[in-house]
Formats: C-alpha cells, structure tokens, sequence
C-alpha cells in the first residue's frame, strides 16, 4: 500500500475512533502533564458541564480533600500502568459535587510520557446508595446498641453471634459474655424453643410471644418478643433475629391483679352488703349472694325482675326522682327505701349507687351497694325510746341529773343539777363536767368513769366534800351498735341521812357496851346456877343409882330365890306383883339409857348396870349366882338390842356416855 492509501485508512479509523469515543456514554479526557485537559468527550462535557474552551486543569476540578490522593495516583501510573481505578469527588462547573470513578493510562509518543488519558464514570448514584447503606447499617447499629430492647442474634448451628447490651443486662451477662454461647443457654423451658423453630419454620417470622427465660444466676424473667429467621436466595437457613423486653414486672403484676381479682370476688361474695350492676330500665345484670341471701331470692329470679318492682309504693316517687340524678351522670348517697323481699315483708334498705358509662361517656347503667338496715332502724327507735325514758327520768327525778359524752362534755342536764352548781341550763350546757369540780374530785371521778366505760356496768359511790355526803350512780348508755357513747350520772345528797346514820351507829354502840356488861354479869349467875344444878342433878342421880341398886341388888335376887321355893301359886302370883312394882319404882330413875333400854330384860338390866359399875363378866356371875357363859350371852344381847353389835366400840364406855 502507498503513503496516500495508508494515510487515507489511517484517516478513516481515526475518524471512527474519534467518533466512538465522542459518541461514547463513558467520559474521556486527555490531559497534559501540568493538568490542562487536551480533550473532552461529550459524556465529559455533559458531566462536568465544562468546555475545552474553559481551560479545564486537572487541579481545579478535584476538591481539594482528594487533590493530594489525585496526584499520588498519577505517580502510581508512571510506575504501574495499570493501577486500576480510583474514586473522587469532582467540582462541576455549576458548583455540585460528584462522585466520579477513574481509570488512568499515561500518553507516550515516541516511547516519551507526553500525558494521561483517563476514562471518567459518574458514580454518584452508586456513593449515594453505598453512603446510605453505611448511614443504615451505622443507625442500624446506633439502633442496636442503645434500643431497650433486647436483640440476639443466632446462626445455624444455634451459636448466639451478636447480641445488644439491652439483652445483656437483662439476662445478667456482661456485653460479650452471650457471644459465642449456646442459645440454649437463655430459654427457661426447651419446650418453648422448640415451640418457636417449629412456628419459624412455618412462618419464618413469629410475633409477641410470652416465655420464661434464664439469667445468668439462674433466676427467670418473663419476656414477650418477636423473631425472623433469614433465608439465603436457596432457602437456606442463615439466622434468626429475636427482639424481646422484659415484662416480668407485668407478669408479677398480672399475677397481683389475679390475686387481687381473686381477693375482690371473695370480699365481694362474702360482704353482707348487697352489692349490685344493672341497667337503665332498671334490669340487673350483676349481683353478690348477698342479694339472694337478702330478698330471698334466687340469681334467675332477680335476673328476670325489675328491680323497682320492688320498692314500697310509698317511696317509689321518690326513688324513681333520684334515681334520675344516675342517668345525669351524678351519683346518689345514702338513700333511704322499704324494698319487698319474696316473703311479702317489707325490709329498710340503705343505697349508694354510681353511674356506668359506655367508652364515649354515655350512661349505659349503675352500680352500687345496698345495705338491709332493718335492725338498726329498729335499734335507732329503741334507742329514742330509752332516750325518751331517760329524759323523763332526769327531770321526774329529785336528784340532780346529768348526761354527758365520753370527754365529760354535758349534754343534758335537770334543774336540780343547775341549782346545786348556781347555774342555769345554758351556761352548763357543753361545759366539761370535770372543771366544776376541784381537781381531786375531778381526778376520782374521771377514774369511776372510766371504771363504768371499761365494765359497762353501772357505779354506785359515796364520797364527801366540804362535810356535805353524797350519793352518785353512773350508768353507761349504749349506742345502736352496742357501744358505750354517753354517760347519765344521778347525785343525791344523804348529808342528813349519814347524820342519822352516825347518832344510830353510835347509839347502837352505847347499847351494845351495855348488853355485854349485862350479858357478862348473867352469864356469873347462869354460871353459879348450872354449878349448883349440876351438883343437886349429881345427887338426885347418886340417890336414884342407889335405889335402883339396892333393889336390884339387894331385894330383886331375893324375890327371885323366893320365887324359886316350894310356894303355891297364890304366894308366887304376889312375888310376881312385888316383882313388877318394884321394877316400875326403879324404871323411873334410869335417865341415860332408858330410851335404849326398854327392850332388855330384867336380867339384862341388871348386868348392864353392872357393866356400867365396871364389874368383871366373873363378878357379876359371883354375885347373881350364873355361870359366866350366862353372863357373856347376857352382854351379847345387850350390844345386840343397843346397835353396837360388830362394831369397835366398848360396852361400859357407851353406857357410861348414855347415863
């Protein structure tokens, strides 16, 4: 090929090549080696915004914090022509900075470096996207570090990889600590692990689920969390991310509020106070046994009831009126009513009720507490009745009288009371009992008060002040509940009566010193007298003793002798009549042991005196001429008719001790 063919091809490629690289969606640009660029294409040019015409140099177009870096890169090139692409921040003409990438090569003509030429890429989107990635992963990380709530991280084979200091501190480990450690390690129950790769599998994700979890110490925390597992783009397992936050406290207070629950619906049912929830047309909805237990019915009849139909004719006006301030949204206090329970009777109820309201505030009910009062209304009038009957008394009464609470103040008072203090009625009233009275007197009768308010019981005093006496009662008055709320003092004064008293006393004294010193010479002559009685009864007994001893023993054994001769019958019939006459002289004078003796024969008689005498059972025998065996059976019959047979008691003894 000749010169012109070959110049003339040459031309032409290089026509093509400048109208590639012109035409190129790559900037191209050409630069010197002090920086000025010697070509631009128009991807360049519509980049920077630059022309050929502005005398671009290179060191005015790269920011300044990557000028430096720039120009160490063009070194690198001289020695390493293929140093591989660099990133820069480049300042377009209109002032904004981009982000660029270039490949640099250097220009050689004739083996001499005359330039560079670099091939220039906006890179803006992609620095933006990868500047935002950072910016997300570092709030991603911000995020993760300081969230309260805990984060763990885990990967296939279970290894916890990456938790936050939230999970940490909640479980009781230092920041690194759960690093590395078996997932196993937090769950409380493997069931519920188990329960939650089962749901993950499933659903890959799961969402507030409630466990117990283990701390490092042991203890368990409850905690509600949620978890995702990851999958590669083969479906492959990478991790699972869990979010959790303590609620143990939540649970404890769930479980207070179980308890408390529990607690309310046991005070509720066991209340003897009704206690209720019913509707606007007066339907209830809701009550505690109280009710049935109450009006005597049962929990299906009173749902079925209306529960004004209850109320006395008489107070339903009125009921229904305040019953009307419920609707208005105000509550009513202490209201009032006769109610009619299932036996037909009427029983005196107490209400307290407060509206109900629906979410947006409309009254849709009520609730409340009803309480059977009928006793204490009961006990309210007994309790006027006795107040009733103690004001009369105070004023019937002659004593001074006055009623007073439980600090002395006086309440109620009778006239006799206001002259005995030179007081009229409205300046005692409200007084304090106590500040009438010197201090020592104050003192006792604050402690007989207090005697009467810890018995209960009434007092009764005397005392004496200023050489006057009076007599004081204390009575406790009692309340509707049985409590002690005042006192009723009565006082009489008995000045004149202790007078009366004292003159008797000593009276009585004077006469008694008088009958002693009478009584005391009487009992010397009474003395004198039974001395001389006793003697003159020794006597007579002495004399009597010898008669019916000498008969006995001297004119009785001879009879009896007699009576054992040859004599007719005439002659014994007279012994015998001299026999009994002398017997009946002589029973006259056995004193001691006659009553017990009547039944003994007459030879038992005679061995009883004879015992008594202290004779041997041989002497006696000697004298009345019997064997001794006669004698023994004789004593026997004795022991035996006087009731002292088989017991240790001495025949003489007993005789001698019944003269």
């Amino acid at each position: 090929m000749d010169d012109a063919a070959y110049n003339g091809v040459l031309r032409n490629c290089e026509e093509k090549f400048s109208s590639f690289i012109n035409e190129s969606a790559y900037g191209y640009v050409e630069f010197d080696l002090e920086g000025n660029f010697t070509f631009a294409n128009k991807s360049v040019i519509l980049l920077t915004g630059y022309t050929l015409e502005d005398a671009m140099n290179f060191k005015d177009v790269i920011i300044e914090e990557d000028l430096q870096r720039a120009m160490n890169d063009l070194a690198l090139v001289l020695e390493e022509p293929n140093a591989g692409p660099r990133e820069y921040r480049f300042k377009r003409k209109d002032g904004n900075i981009i982000d660029i990438e270039v490949n640099t090569l250097s220009i050689r003509e004739f083996g001499k470096i005359t330039g560079f030429q670099s091939t220039v890429l906006d890179i803006s989107k992609r620095k933006e996207a990868e500047r935002k990635i950072i910016e997300s992963e570092l709030k991603y990380r911000r995020l993760f570090e300081h969230l309260k709530e805990g984060i763990i991280v885990s990967g296939p084979d279970g290894t916890i990889k990456d938790a936050n200091p939230a999970a940490a501190e909640m479980l009781g480990y230092n920041d690194s600590e759960l690093i590395g450690q078996p997932a196993e390690t937090i769950y409380a129950d493997m069931h519920h692990r188990e329960k939650i790769f089962k749901l993950l599998n499933e659903y890959n994700y799961i969402k507030d689920y409630e466990m117990p979890l283990k701390r490092k110490d042991g203890a368990i925390m409850y905690a509600n969390g949620s978890a995702t597992l990851h999958r590669d783009v083969n479906g492959h397992f990478l991790k699972v991310e869990g979010i959790f936050f303590d609620i143990t406290e939540k649970k404890e207070i769930e479980k207070k509020l179980v308890e408390s629950e529990k607690s309310y619906r046991t005070l509720v049912e066991s209340t003897k106070d009704m206690i209720f929830r019913g509707e606007l047309d007066g339907k209830i909805i809701f009550m505690n046994k109280a009710v049935e237990t109450i009006l005597g019915y049962s929990k299906d009849e009173l749902k079925n009831m209306n529960c004004f139909k209850g109320v006395h004719p008489d107070d339903l006006k009125r009921v229904h009126k305040t019953f009307s301030t419920l609707i208005e949204g105000k509550g009513i206090e202490n209201v009032e009513l006769r109610y009619r329970i299932k036996d037909g009777t009427y029983i005196d109820i107490l209400v307290n009720a407060q509206p109900v309201y629906e979410a947006d505030m409309r009254v849709i009910g009520f609730s409340g507490i009803a309480r059977d009062i009928t006793a204490l209304k009961k006990a309210n009038r007994e309790l006027k009745r006795s107040q009733s009957i103690v004001e009369a008394y105070m004023e019937a009464t002659t004593d001074a009288a006055v009623m007073i609470d439980l600090n002395g103040t006086i309440v109620d008072l009778n006239d006799e009371f206001t002259r005995r203090f030179g007081k009229d009625k409205k300046q005692l009233h409200g007084e304090n009992i106590f500040g009438l009275f010197p201090d020592d007197v104050a003192i006792r009768r604050r402690e007989m008060g207090k005697q009467v308010i810890q018995s209960g019981k009434p007092l009764h005093v005397q005392d004496e002040r200023d050489g006057m006496w009076n007599k004081a009662s204390i009575h406790p008055l009692f309340n509707e509940n049985g409590k002690i709320s005042h006192l009723v003092i009565f006082t009489h004064e008995i000045t004149e009566f202790k007078r009366m008293e004292r003159e008797l006393t000593e009276s009585r004294n004077e006469l008694e010193k008088k009958i002693f010193k009478r009584t005391a010479e009487l009992e010397e002559v009474n003395t004198a007298l039974r001395v001389l009685v006793k003697s003159r009864n020794a006597d007579a007994r002495e004399m009597e003793d010898r008669i019916v001893f000498n008969v006995n023993e001297l004119i009785l054994p001879n009879l009896e002798e007699l009576r054992n001769t040859e004599i007719n019958k005439s002659q014994r019939y007279l012994i015998d009549i001299m026999g009994k006459n002398l017997e009946e002289i002589t029973s006259q004078f056995i004193h001691g042991i006659e009553g017990r003796y009547l039944k003994l024969t007459p030879a038992e008689m005679k061995v009883a005196n004879l015992v008594k005498q202290g004779k041997t059972n041989k002497q006696i025998a000697e004298l009345y001429k019997l064997s001794p065996r006669t004698v023994e059976s004789h004593r026997e019959n004795i022991r035996k008719k006087t009731g002292i047979k088989n017991k240790k008691v001495n025949l003489r003894s007993y005789l001698v001790s019944n003269e």
